[in-house]
């Protein structure tokens, strides 16, 4: 037999489309009973559990009123004040320079020390930038 708890559960107790019902032929009646009861149990129990909760999420929607009438507020923030910090990554990578010929953009990029310089200059400039706006 294959698949989970809840499927384990239905087959037991008889109940559901899911699985076939346990003939129990490898057991006395009365565990089988026992167990048949506990495993209806359960599913009761599940499935009150998906109905409550059901009910509780729809109840909530109801209270919830999204109206989109008003005044449209507008963004004035764009991106954080603080300045971005280059990360281990930053090194190895640069902006694609649009100019660069065929033969360049197929070569690995390289970014020596006075690269690197330029590089920190232009996020601190850009940074400084963004937090006079």
């Amino acid at each position: 037999m294959c698949g989970g708890v809840y499927r384990l559960k239905q087959h037991i107790a008889k109940e559901g489309k899911n699985a076939k019902k346990c003939q129990g032929m490898k057991t006395t009646k009365e565990k089988l009973l026992e167990a048949q009861e506990k495993c209806k149990k359960a599913l009761d129990g599940a499935k009150r559990k998906r109905e409550v909760k059901t009910v509780r999420e729809l109840e909530l929607r109801e209270e919830v009123h999204v109206s989109r009438v008003g005044g449209s507020e507008e963004v004035t923030c764009v991106g954080s004040s603080e300045p971005h910090k280059l990360g281990p990554m930053d090194k190895w990578t640069k902006a694609i320079d649009p100019t660069a010929t065929k033969s360049e953009y197929l070569t690995q990029q390289r970014l020596n020390k006075e690269l690197w310089k330029e590089r920190l200059h232009e996020i601190s400039y850009s940074s400084d930038f963004l937090a006079v706006l």
